[in-house]
This record gives structure tokens, C-alpha cells and sequence, in this order.
């Protein structure tokens, strides 16, 4: 998922919208784009970073919160997402997977399905962005309104690394996922699909051809695109009903 669907689904499951849980719901995807921060210590350790958070920064536990509720670990939105019998964006993106490889081809078949499947978490953020605005301003105002410093400077802890090697990745990582590199097409290829592939596979795409995908993807998933959030919704209700009682600590 992109960050509008893990906004969107983080705040549905929690019933809260606060600064650190938005950011949290985003934060383990920062090893798609950073050479220093690499999956396993967030994105493939949500209990792991959840512990620590909770042991030695109780102020941030809302950045746990939304990191666990983003791992496909333990049933996160990414496994509704990601998982290979059941994602969404997987199942979806076999059926685009020829449009995708004449745009790049891999010469992997995985390499090929993941990058199809990509444009569907694409089309979804996008299908969000017109039909609840509010999602939108939700991660606009969270994003915009972080202390980056009080962040890095335990998630530097926790990772190992310089804070400043933290704080610069953190900007970068927020810079590809701006909201306004959300708000259209348009953008999103220009400013995210087309970078992320540059940096994957050091190639250029045409990004008309990328856009014509999206668009014909939008349009086929307008009508199924909610249905699959919600069941992430309603399942991570019950799989994460010990976090939902985490009071918030900040507003």
C-alpha cells in the first residue's frame, strides 16, 4: 500500500488520526527508497521496533503503532496487500502485468508481477485522494507537522546509525512521498513511479505510457477498490485489538 491506503486504514482501525500514527503507517516503506535503512530492521521487525518504541520512547508509541499496523508481519495492511494469495494489488496487478513489462520488463517474473502490482496501490492512493479527500488532508497535516529530530533521535537509537544520517533519510523519504506528489497522475509518475523504478532498476520509463496505465487502472478498480480496504479494516480490528486499547500521547 501507498500512504494514503495506510492512512487510511490506520485510522480506521484505530478511531485516531494522530501526527506520529500516519507517520508510523508509512515509515517501514523508507527502505524503498534509502541505501543505509534496509527492511529488516523496520519493515521485517514491527514487534521488534514496537518493544523498543514502547521501553524507551513511550512518547512516540503512536510511530509503533502505525509501523505494526503496516507489516504484513502479523497480518498487517500490507498482507491484504502484498500477500500472494490473497493481496489485492498482487492478484490485481496479474491482470496489467503485460501492460507493466512493455513499460519495463524485468526478465523476472516476480520482478514483473511486483512492479504491476505497484500501479495498483498507485491507482488506489489516487481513487482515495478524489473520492475522500479527507484522507488526503489527514496525511497533508501529519506529514507536515512532524518533529523530525525528536524522531530520528531514537530511531537513530534503535537503528544504529548518526542522527543526522536519520534525519537526511527522513526528509528524502518524505520528499518522494509528499502529499502533493499524491494529489494527481500526473504526479504520482512523475515524482514517485518513475524514481522508485530509477532507482530498483536504473532505467527510464515513459512516463505516458506509465500515466495511460494508471488511468485505465483507476477506472477498473473504482468500484472494488474500497471493499479491499475495508476487509483489512474489519480483519485488523480484531487481529490488533491489543494496540486499539494504546492511549494516544500526543494530538
Amino acid at each position: 500500500m501507498l500512504p494514503l491506503a495506510h492512512t487510511y486504514v490506520s485510522t480506521k482501525v484505530t478511531g485516531r488520526q494522530t501526527q506520529l500514527l500516519v507517520f508510523g503507517g508509512i515509515l517501514p516503506d523508507i527502505s524503498s527508497f534509502s541505501t543505509v535503512i534496509d527492511r529488516s530492521k523496520i519493515h521485517y521487525a514491527p514487534r521488534e521496533f514496537y518493544n523498543y518504541f514502547k521501553t524507551h520512547s513511550p512518547s512516540l508509541i503512536d510511530l509503533a503503532i502505525g509501523v505494526r499496523l503496516h507489516s504484513h508481519i502479523d497480518r498487517g495492511a500490507d498482507y491484504y496487500c502484498d500477500n500472494g494469495k490473497i493481496g489485492f494489488a498482487m492478484i490485481e496487478g496479474k491482470k496489467i502485468i503485460n501492460q507493466t513489462k512493455a513499460l519495463l520488463d524485468t526478465g523476472n517474473p516476480t520482478g514483473n508481477l511486483i512492479n504491476a502490482h505497484h500501479f495498483i496501490e498507485e491507482a488506489v492512493d489516487l481513487m482515495l485522494a478524489e473520492s475522500h479527500p479527507e484522507i488526503l488532508i489527514t496525511y497533508s497535516k501529519s506529514i507536515n507537522n512532524l518533529d523530525l529530530k525528536l524522531i530520528s533521535k531514537y530511531l537513530s537509537e534503535y537503528l544504529g546509525l548518526t542522527q543526522q544520517t536519520v534525519l537526511n533519510e527522513l526528509h528524502s523519504f518524505i520528499s518522494y512521498l509528499s502529499p502533493e506528489n499524491l494529489s494527481s497522475a500526473k504526479r504520482v509518475v512523475q515524482y514517485l513511479a518513475a524514481p522508485l523504478l530509477k532507482i530498483r532498476y536504473q532505467k527510464e520509463i515513459d512516463q505516458a505510457l506509465a500515466l495511460q496505465i494508471i488511468e485505465k487502472t483507476k477506472e477498473n478498480i473504482k468500484d472494488r477498490y474500497l471493499g479491499w480496504l475495508n476487509n483489512a479494516v474489519a480483519n485488523m480490528k480484531i487481529d490488533f485489538a491489543d494496540l486499539l486499547h494504546q492511549p494516544a500521547l500526543e494530538s
